[in-house]
C-alpha cells in the first residue's frame, strides 16, 4: 500500500491565483439564468450559469447537460424566464 505524503514546502504550489476585481475579468462574468423546460413528461425550472454573450441555444445546451435526461424519443421545449 502506498503512502502519499506532502512536504510542507509543496503545500501552496498548486493554489489558483487570487481573484481580483480588475476590468479584464469583468468581461467574463457569468450570470444565473432561469430556464423553464419540458422534456417528455418532465417539466420544471433550472438555474444555469451563462456568459453575457451566450445566445439562447448555448444556454439551452447547458440546461440539457445539467438535466442529463436520456429518453429514446421525446418532445422538448426550453424557455428563458429570468436573466
Amino acid at each position: 500500500m502506498r503512502s502519499f505524503k506532502t512536504r510542507k514546502s509543496e503545500l501552496g504550489k498548486n493554489k489558483p491565483p487570487p481573484v481580483t476585481s480588475s476590468g479584464a475579468e469583468s468581461e467574463d462574468m457569468m450570470k444565473a439564468v432561469t430556464v423553464k423546460y419540458q422534456i417528455g413528461t418532465y417539466s420544471g425550472t433550472i438555474s444555469v450559469d451563462a456568459d453575457e454573450n451566450d445566445d439562447n441555444e448555448a444556454i439551452f445546451a447547458r440546461a440539457k447537460r445539467k438535466l442529463n435526461i436520456t429518453l429514446p424519443m421525446y418532445y422538448q421545449h426550453f424557455e428563458i424566464i429570468a436573466d
